[in-house]
């Protein structure tokens, strides 16, 4: 009896250890979502929103389009804008579009980071919650 546990235990430890317990949710979403309902709603186009969820800035536009492609595969939609870095070089910004409030953001960045786990090449996605420029001066960070 010995013989035949340890067979499956390895295959066994290496799924917590990508997927910490998740498996319950894992078998209900094998393929990622593609409908907006599964994320929170983003701002009307009428309001600006205050949070955004930003998932990366990069040097290299190809990273931050591999970035963008990976999160798009969980369902949620961002765009790569470009900027200028404090050094003058370009910078390639990954982010969500606009949320009404912090846990709206947080809502949707968990839930992003929760997905990709579960992708058929899985990643770690990281991410921070900013306040969104547009929504004024009235609404900035803590």
């Amino acid at each position: 009896m010995q013989a035949a546990e340890p067979q499956p235990a390895p295959a066994m430890q290496e799924k917590p250890a990508a997927a910490k317990a998740h498996r319950p949710a894992a078998a209900k979403n094998t393929a990622p979502p593609q409908t907006a309902a599964t994320h929170p709603p983003p701002a009307t186009q009428g309001t600006a929103g205050h949070f955004r969820v930003q998932f990366g800035a990069f040097a290299n536009e190809e990273n931050a389009r591999r970035v963008q492609w990976a999160i798009e595969a969980t369902g949620l939609k961002v765009v790569v804008s470009h900027d200028q870095g404090a050094s003058g070089n370009p910078l390639f910004i990954v982010r969500s579009p606009s949320y009404p409030d912090r846990a709206a953001a947080l809502s949707a960045a968990q839930t992003v980071q929760s997905r990709a786990k579960h992708l058929v090449n899985p990643i770690a996605i990281d991410y921070a919650i900013i306040p969104d420029r547009a929504a004024g001066e009235q609404h900035a960070q803590r």
